[in-house]
């Protein structure tokens, strides 16, 4: 009688080893879950583990990143009878929004005298092309142009500089 307990505790232990080792244990792979509007979806999958054994996932449709927001993706895998199914939110982001602006300067000069271009300023690290046509030697109103080309988009910003007498 004094076996009876270890007994039911061993078939307990078992039994829940047993369960343990045969109920599926399903995982998202690691990956980029934030994509840029228009760029291609790179899906990482998902997987189910059941015993020691490891099977993928598969995902019931594709995301579609020609619109913006979250979209879940969905993978499943059946076993048993059984489907199991794991989630995935991703999200459709736009580009960061890229802006230009000029800086404060002095653009009224006096015939002859030095002029200093302040510039601009922008929100990404891009190259600035600066289109001038500044004469110090003669009195006028003259422009400045800054273009930068950013993800196929001209920008352009105009500066006006007076050169008066």
């Amino acid at each position: 009688m004094k076996l009876l307990p270890y007994v039911i505790g061993f078939m307990i232990i078992s039994g829940l080893l047993y369960m343990y080792q045969i109920t599926p244990y399903m995982s998202l792979n690691e990956g980029l879950d934030t994509v840029y509007i228009g760029n291609t979806y790179r899906d990482p999958g998902a997987t189910i583990k059941i015993g020691n054994d490891h099977y993928e996932m598969l995902p019931t449709h594709q995301v579609d990143t020609t619109h913006l927001g979250k979209q879940v993706l969905t993978y499943t895998y059946t076993y048993n009878d059984r489907l199991y199914s794991i989630s995935r939110h991703i999200m459709i982001i736009e580009y960061d929004q890229f802006s230009m602006s000029l800086n404060a300067g002095i653009d009224t000069i006096s015939i002859g005298e030095q002029w200093t271009d302040a510039g601009v300023t922008t929100t990404h690290d891009v190259d600035v092309e600066v289109i001038s046509s500044v004469n110090r030697l003669r009195t006028g109103t003259y422009e400045v142009i800054y273009r930068v080309t950013y993800m196929d988009v001209i920008y352009e910003l105009t500066r006006y500089v007076t050169v008066v007498s």
